[in-house]
């Protein structure tokens, strides 16, 4: 069963509830005072009944599970027999405590998923169940713990004994064990910090000191402890974490014949270690010369000579070498001694048995050279070592799942370095693994551990041997913060890709996918030498600036073919320009606040909104006005696209108008004006939007301008002064050759198409505008021409490909943060959910529609949630309920949206009538009169709700005249979606035939609503598939016949 079947908490709990108990029933009153104790016994008992309600739909497709009320109680029952997960652990659980069999004892751990209904936390009810599974589990734990240790499985010991602590620190029989554990291991010192932590922990937790128990137990352990020796076996140097990729590839070199390979990285990567388990594995007699050590050529030949016992100085070290046969030599960081490039070619040449393999920060260049470029470890290396060096360090650190994603983090923070792991692993004895992140993220330096292990020593003596122009180089490489390409680096700060080669054979430029970017350690330290004020933070802000502008131009304009280039390059340098806006809002603000707009435009298209906004705000204090109230504009029109209203106008409101410039100034008329409009304000929005134009500099200013005028034409139901609006949009060029403003017209007309039941063209266009807006990735309006294709589809009966269109965009629209589109799917999702007959669904996504209506201020679309929430509760017979949502929508209308006002109407009048409220249902229904003139599209829906008004007061021969009105005015293809409501007043007629005619083309039709499919069902009709308008015009003549028959009599 998917779990959204049984999406409300409150269902859920007492499906629950009837799950744990023994015998899957409980007493009704019981039930209601555990989950609704806060409501009256009346509206308690409401609440179980629908909830009862809701579990019955949700199991009635899977069948053989039933949920019954029997003489008070609540019973559910399955065919199968009901299983609890929980059960089975508790049952399991206690079979292998009585066994203490280790394989039972695991299986029984296996099954448990975590701590019992999370969700019920803070529920009363759930309180003992998950008090008596979390002591079973504990005790489970140490019982296992206890028996690991008997076989010898220390890590799982451990780890059990672990778990326990986490859940209780004061445990006793956990700080035992783990003591007993350090015994075991030999560990003098974790057997003290146990038993520290023990004291600790009861202190803590009981307030008492250790039990004289422990005590005894720590002095006795601690004894045995010291009468035997402890032999600690030390790791072979063969042991090569991290690095067997490398290791196998040296040896493929080797056995190929290859007889110079220098091993090339950065400091701290692991050359020299690499270096001496191959030569220990060649398996030919090598020698390990330290090059560094040698300030020269000749003193690196002495110590030669002394490796290879050669005492007679006037036989050349190389007929020495050349004597010995088969020899490899070991030379470590070659780059430090001068001139050793000769030396290795005329050595090559003279010792035919001689192999070389060579540890540098550069390469030798030389003939015949095989490079072995040694890059971080992998994250799954880099997790295996951190892991076996943090056990020497701390024997107790267990690794969990959430560790593994720390030392991750940490890892790629120090771009995989094994000397930076093998630092991090030192502070595990002090600090957590996320205080060790959070001090890496800030500076690497953190790691130093005195001169003998120091990072930033190896870091700077890299440093130190770059050539001034390499240094150079890196700290302009360095403010790129999103990685670069080798074309951005040569037109950015003129840097040649031969410069960029060389550099990444030093392993400090690294590839990444389509980009490169610096080593992480080099780069924070390249950022460590660039100066406050240096030239390349300059050049870096102006470069990324102009190319923000040169594509917010393409992308306002009318370059068709360079517009999703320019698109795709925004995201790929947004990073960059996020640096360069900073640096600029401080040292050039005039350029900070040119390139405001088109940086919010960009933030917008690249996801990097919660950084903008970030900045943007920070920018809303600075001391420059103009650059305040630019950055007010710009942060207002956010707001306003993210659906946030209140916060969009008081930022408009805060600008000074007179410091924007006539294309700033537009934008701040087109979205003042969108405000008023969705604030319901409509000449207030056409006053804001003409005096826009009269400013607008440029043609898209314009052409939006115009497009959202017709908006709010549209929006009001002027339908020709809409038209206009969108015609005169269309005739710009601009219009016309810039793709998201064309595709962004053809949505607005199949809009208006829709308006206006034209489903056909607004299908087309819709469809249209949705290939455009995902091929220019534009997902805000993607959503948008989503939300509007589904309308027509809702207008036209085919609510399945509705719900299908709708629920493909939901999570985008989740996503994109903009309560408008999100609102308006949210809303319609609900429509074709009930249409359906998916009740909990559609009131699901209603209710969370109305939610972010009232929470972002977006206030003219909560009429319509309360319109459709209304048509729910009246489909599910909550007729209280339904009558106060219609209630609170027809005081909000105020004469927007008249369509959804005169359903509204309907609605509210046909819940008057259920109610007995006659009078209320006229007024209503007579002031819906003049609306429905005007909109003949929902005139069959309104003489349905006369005539059931008529019919249910008595009227019943006003109800067969107005059902006659109702079947001639059944003349247009969406009139098929209105003519089931005519059925409950058909009750009037002398005879049932037109009524059971009737209910069987409704059962027969995939188009109509499914509250009618129940009205036509409860007829006991079989269905009959036929044209329904048809069936309307022949009912309508045989009924005007027998009125004109029993007006006659």
């Amino acid at each position: 069963m998917p779990e959204k079947t049984l999406s409300r908490k409150k269902v859920r709990s007492v499906f629950k509830m009837l799950a744990l108990h023994p015998s899957h029933r409980l007493q009704k009153e019981s039930l209601i005072d555990q989950l609704w104790a806060d409501l009256e016994p009346e509206q308690g008992a409401a609440q179980l009944y629908n909830a009862l309600y809701n579990l019955r739909k949700a199991f009635q497709p899977y069948g053989g599970v039933e949920v019954g009320l029997n003489r008070g109680e609540i019973v559910l029952s399955a065919e199968g027999g009901v299983r609890v997960d929980a059960l089975d652990f508790e049952k399991n659980t206690l079979t292998a405590l009585k066994s203490r069999a280790f394989e039972q004892l695991l299986g029984a751990l296996n099954l448990w998923t975590g701590d019992f209904s999370p969700e019920d936390l803070y529920d009363d009810w759930s309180e003992p169940y998950r008090n008596r599974f979390g002591e079973l589990r504990l005790q489970l734990l140490l019982v296992f713990a206890d028996e690991a240790l008997r076989a010898g499985q220390v890590e799982r010991a451990q780890q059990a004994y672990s778990n326990v602590l986490e859940v209780f620190p004061a445990s006793e029989g956990a700080h035992v064990g783990l003591m007993r554990l350090a015994v075991l291991l030999g560990n003098k010192e974790g057997l003290s910090r146990q038993y520290e932590r023990y004291t600790a922990a009861t202190f803590e937790e009981l307030g008492e000191g250790p039990a004289p128990q422990v005590q005894a137990l720590y002095q006795q352990l601690r004894a045995e402890l010291e009468k035997s020796v402890v032999v600690v076996p030390q790791p072979t140097l063969t042991e090569l974490p991290g690095r067997k990729m490398e290791l196998q590839h040296l040896q493929g070199l080797f056995a190929e014949g290859a007889r110079l390979i220098s091993i090339v990285a950065m400091g701290g990567q692991g050359k020299t270690r690499l270096a001496q388990v191959f030569a220990e594995q060649c398996g030919i007699p090598h020698i390990l010369i330290p090059a560094h050590q040698s300030s020269n050529v000749a003193a690196l030949l002495d110590r030669l000579r002394l490796e290879l016992q050669a005492g007679e100085e006037q036989v050349p070290v190389l007929d020495v070498l050349a004597a010995r046969g088969q020899v490899l030599l070991v030379l470590d960081n070659t780059e430090q001694v001068e001139g050793l490039e000769n030396w290795i070619s005329q050595a090559l040449g003279r010792a035919p048995g001689l192999r070389l393999l060579c540890t540098s920060r550069r390469p030798l260049n030389l003939p015949g050279e095989h490079l072995l470029e040694l890059s971080g470890l992998r994250p799954e290396d880099a997790i295996r070592l951190f892991c076996e060096l943090a056990r020497k360090t701390d024997p107790d650190f267990v690794c969990t799942e959430t560790d593994q994603n720390l030392i991750r983090e940490i890892s790629e923070q120090v771009g995989g370095s094994p000397l930076a792991l093998e630092l991090a692993t030192g502070w595990v004895r002090l600090m957590t693994l996320p205080e060790i992140l959070s001090e890496v993220r800030d500076n690497v330096a953190f790691l130093d551990q005195g001169p003998q292990k120091s990072l930033s020593q190896v870091l700077n003596s890299t440093w130190d041997r770059l050539t001034p122009f390499e240094q150079d180089s890196l700290k302009a490489l360095s403010t790129f913060a999103g990685g670069f390409t080798v074309l951005q680096a040569r037109n950015t700060f003129q840097i040649r890709p031969q410069v960029l080669l060389s550099l990444s054979q030093l392993g400090l430029v690294q590839k990444n996918g389509a980009l490169l970017g610096l080593h992480p350690l080099i780069r924070q330290l390249a950022l460590a030498h660039l100066e406050k004020n240096s030239p390349h933070l300059e050049v870096h802000a102006r470069h990324h600036l102009d190319l923000l502008r040169r594509n917010h131009s393409i992308l306002n304009g009318s370059e068709r073919a360079a517009y999703s280039t320019a698109l795709e390059h925004n995201r790929q340098i947004m990073p960059d320009v996020l640096l360069a806006m900073k640096y600029s809002l401080h040292h050039r603000p005039a350029g900070f606040s040119e390139a405001c707009p088109a940086f919010t435009e960009a933030c917008m298209f690249s996801f990097l909104m919660s950084e903008g906004v970030a900045l943007l705000k920070e920018a809303t204090n600075h001391p420059d006005p103009q650059v305040r109230s630019v950055s007010l504009l710009c942060l207002g029109e956010v707001h306003v696209w993210q659906g946030d209203l209140a916060a969009g106008l008081n930022c408009l409101k805060a600008c000074d108008l007179q410091l924007l410039n006539p294309a700033l100034q537009a934008l701040w008329y087109r979205h003042h004006g969108l405000i008023a409009e969705r604030q319901g304000q409509f000449e207030a929005s056409l006053e804001d939007l003409r005096r826009g134009l009269e400013v607008a500099p440029t043609e898209d200013a314009i052409a939006l301008l115009h497009l959202q005028m017709g908006d709010a034409y549209a929006a009001k139901s002027m339908f020709p002064e809409a038209s206009e609006a969108y015609r005169k949009a269309g005739l710009l060029t601009i219009t016309q050759n810039n793709p998201r403003f064309y595709a962004t017209l053809i949505m607005r007309l199949g809009t208006l198409a829709g308006r206006t039941e034209q489903w056909g063209p607004a299908e087309e266009r819709f469809l249209k505008a949705i290939a455009a807006f995902r091929e220019l990735q534009d997902t805000g309006n993607l959503n948008r021409a989503v939300n509007n294709l589904s309308l027509v589809y809702l207008s036209t009966g085919r609510y399945s490909e509705a719900k299908e269109q709708i629920q493909s965009s939901l999570l985008r629209a989740r996503l994109f943060h903009s309560p408008g589109t999100l609102t308006a799917l949210l809303n319609n999702l609900g429509v074709a959910c009930l249409a359906i007959g998916d009740l909990k669904t559609a009131l699901e996504s209603v209710q969370e529609s109305l939610k972010i209506c009232r929470d972002s201020g977006f206030t003219r679309r909560i009429p319509s949630c309360l319109l459709h929430l209304g048509d729910i509760h009246l489909a599910a017979r909550e007729f209280e309920l339904a009558r106060m949502a219609f209630e609170e929508a027809h005081n909000l209308f105020q004469g927007w949206n008249p369509l959804g006002q005169l359903d509204n109407l309907c609605g509210a009048a046909w819940i008057a009538t259920e109610l007995q409220d006659f009078t209320t249902a006229r007024t209503l229904l007579e002031e819906g009169r003049e609306l429905v003139q005007r909109h003949p599209s929902r005139r069959v829906r309104f003489l349905a709700t006369q005539a059931f008004l008529l019919s249910r007061s008595g009227q019943s021969f006003d109800a067969q005249k107005t059902l006659l009105e109702a079947l001639q005015a059944c003349r247009n293809p969406s009139d098929e979606l209105s003519v089931g409501w005519l059925m409950p007043s058909m009750k009037v007629l002398p005879d049932d035939t037109l009524t059971r005619q009737l209910a069987a083309r409704v059962a027969g039709s995939s188009r109509t609503h499914w509250l009618h499919h129940q009205w036509a069902q409860a007829h006991g009709v079989q269905a009959v598939q036929g044209d329904l308008l048809v069936w309307a015009k022949d009912a309508s003549a045989a009924l005007a016949r027998a009125l004109e028959g029993f007006t006659s009599e």
